[in-house]
C-alpha cells in the first residue's frame, strides 16, 4: 500500500467507522468492507488531523451530507482548513492528495454528517412539577477513560458510574446537568465514544433529562466538542444545544427555558412564558493540533448574552436564572480568599482557584443582568463551597467522578426550586453515600423536604 493510500486508509477508518465524529449515524459504519475490516484501528496522528479537519469543516456545513469531493470550495476559501489538508497530505508525502482522496472517495462511499444543532423545539418543554418543585443534579469532573485499556481505568469508570446511578436513584431529579469533563480526552487515545455513552446511557437507560457543557479536558487527541456533540445528540433525552451559528466562540453557549407545572397559568397573548432560564457557556480550554485552545467565555459569548438577556427582560420581564460552566472565573478566587473571615459561605476549600486564563467580563455581565441568582462551576475538584456575591450566589459542583485528581469523597450538587418563589431556593452536596452536606444558604433547609 503506497503512502497515499495509506492516507486514505486513515481517513476512511477515521470517518466511517464507530470511532470518528461522523459517517452516518453515529457507532454504525458507512464504507466498503473490502475497503477496511472492522477490526482494523485508524493510525492516531492521522486521525487526530482529520478530526481537527472535520471540526473546522462542520460549522459550516451544519447539518449537511456532504460527499467528500463536494468539498473543495470549502477548502480553497479558507486557509486554516487548506493548511489542516497540507498537514494531512504531507503524511503520505503527495501534495495531490486532496484531488486522489476526492476521485476514490467515489467508490470508497466516504462522507462525512455534521452534527446538526438540537433546538428547543425539538423537545417536549421542561416544567415544574405539579407539587411546583423542580429538582436538579449537578455532576461535574466525571473524568471517564483515564488509564485506557488498564484495570485501574475500568475500575474508576465504574465507580463514577456507581456515583451517578446511587445519587439518581436518591434523588430522582427532574433535569441533571453535566457541567464539563466528562472524559479526560487527553489520556483517550481510541474509541472516546464507548466513554461518552456509558455516561449518557447512565441517564438516558433510567429516563432522566440532561443538558452539558463541556469541559478543557473534553478536548482531546481523539475527541473535539463537534465529536461529542456529535454522539450526544444521538440521544434523545439530551437537552444540550450549541447557538447554531459560528458567531460565538465555543460550542456549548445556550440556554434552556423551565415552564410552570400548569401550562396556563402563565400565559401571555396566547403565548406561555417561562418560570426559569437555564444558561450555559463553554468555557473552553484544552488543545488541539495547533496547541492549548483558549481557556475563558469568550467575548463573543458574554455581548450575546447580554443582548438575549435584555430581549428575554423587555419580552417576559424578569425570569430568574441559573449559570453554569465550567472553569471559574477570578471573582472566584477572590472570594475564597475571603472565606475565612466569611459567615455565609459553606463548603470545602483545599486548592488553589484555578481560574479562566481571562477576564472578558462574564461574571460582571451575569451579576449586572438582574436575573441571574446562581452560578455553577466544575474544574478544581478539591474545592464544592458556596457563598453570597453582590446580588448572586456562586458555587463550585463536586468533584462527582473517580477519575482525575482529589481524595475526597465523591458526589454532586443538588438544586431545589419552588415555583411559588424560585429567588428562594436551597442547594447541598449529595454524597456517593447518600448523606447530605453544605446546605445553602445556610438555615434554608427547613423549608424544604430533604
Amino acid at each position: 500500500m503506497g503512502n497515499n493510500y495509506l492516507v486514505l486508509f486513515c481517513l476512511i477508518v477515521v470517518i466511517s467507522c464507530e470511532y470518528g465524529v461522523a459517517g452516518g449515524n453515529l457507532g454504525r459504519r458507512n464504507f466498503t468492507q473490502s475497503v477496511v475490516s472492522p477490526t482494523q484501528e485508524p493510525c492516531y496522528r492521522c486521525r487526530f488531523l482529520i478530526l481537527q479537519f472535520v471540526s473546522a469543516v462542520c460549522p459550516r456545513l451544519r447539518g449537511a451530507k456532504i460527499n467528500v469531493d463536494q468539498l473543495d470550495d470549502i477548502v480553497a476559501s479558507d486557509p486554516k482548513i487548506k493548511n489542516m489538508l497540507n498537514n494531512i497530505d504531507s503524511m503520505g508525502g503527495n501534495a495531490v492528495f486532496w484531488m486522489n482522496l476526492a476521485e476514490r472517495s467515489k467508490q470508497a462511499k466516504v462522507f462525512i454528517r455534521c452534527p446538526q444543532p438540537v433546538r428547543n423545539a425539538d423537545k417536549p418543554k421542561l416544567r415544574f412539577n405539579t407539587n411546583g418543585t423542580f429538582k436538579i443534579v449537578n455532576f461535574a469532573d466525571l473524568h471517564y477513560g483515564e488509564y485506557q485499556g488498564l484495570p485501574l481505568g475500568k475500575e474508576q469508570d465504574n465507580n463514577s458510574t456507581r456515583v451517578m446511578q446511587t445519587i439518581l436513584r436518591i434523588e430522582r431529579p427532574d433535569f441533571v446537568v453535566l457541567t464539563g469533563d466528562l472524559i479526560t480526552g487527553e489520556f483517550v487515545f481510541y474509541n472516546p465514544e464507548f466513554y461518552l455513552r456509558k455516561v449518557f446511557n447512565t441517564l438516558e437507560e433510567r429516563g432522566f433529562r440532561w443538558a452539558s457543557t463541556y469541559g478543557n479536558h473534553d478536548n482531546g487527541f481523539t475527541s473535539t466538542r463537534e465529536s461529542i456533540f456529535a454522539v450526544e445528540s444521538t440521544f434523545s433525552n439530551s437537552y444540550t444545544q450549541t447557538d447554531g451559528t459560528d458567531d460565538l466562540a465555543g460550542l456549548t453557549n445556550y440556554y434552556l427555558l423551565v415552564y410552570s407545572s400548569n401550562a396556563t397559568s402563565n400565559v401571555t397573548n396566547e403565548v406561555e412564558t417561562p418560570v426559569l432560564i437555564m444558561w450555559f457557556f463553554d468555557s473552553r480550554g484544552g488543545f488541539d493540533m495547533y496547541g492549548l485552545k483558549p481557556a475563558n467565555v469568550d467575548e463573543t459569548v458574554v455581548n450575546w448574552f447580554k443582548v438575549e438577556n435584555a430581549k428575554m427582560k423587555k419580552k417576559w420581564g424578569i425570569v430568574p436564572a441559573l449559570a453554569f460552566f465550567h472553569i471559574p472565573t477570578r471573582q472566584y478566587r477572590a472570594i475564597q480568599a475571603t472565606i475565612s473571615i466569611r459567615s455565609d459561605c459553606v463548603g470545602l476549600v483545599d486548592e488553589a482557584v484555578v481560574t479562566q486564563d481571562r477576564e472578558t467580563g462574564l461574571m460582571d455581565a451575569l451579576v449586572n443582568s438582574d436575573t441571574v441568582m446562581t452560578t455553577f462551576v466544575g474544574h478544581d475538584h478539591d474545592n464544592s463551597w458556596c457563598c453570597n456575591h453582590k446580588k448572586m450566589q456562586i458555587c463550585y459542583n463536586r468533584h462527582s467522578g473517580y477519575g482525575g485528581y482529589g481524595n475526597w469523597a465523591r458526589g454532586a450538587r443538588v438544586v431545589n426550586l419552588k415555583e411559588e418563589d424560585i429567588t428562594h431556593r436551597l442547594n447541598y452536596v449529595r454524597l456517593e453515600n447518600g448523606t447530605i452536606i453544605d446546605a445553602f444558604p445556610k438555615g434554608s433547609e427547613s423549608t424544604f423536604k430533604l
